[in-house]
């Protein structure tokens, strides 16, 4: 079945799935909220 796994940048393989996750959200023009906290989206 399907495998969960933590991603960090700090490692090869999470460093290459955060790089193509980046990039396709990029690509589908994903708006990104960046250091917003969840009462700041209410």
């Amino acid at each position: 079945g399907p495998v969960q796994r933590t991603c960090a940048a700090a490692d090869r393989t999470g460093h290459a799935i955060l790089h193509t996750l980046y990039g396709q959200a990029v690509k589908h023009k994903t708006e990104f909220f960046i250091e917003y906290f969840a009462l700041d989206l209410i």
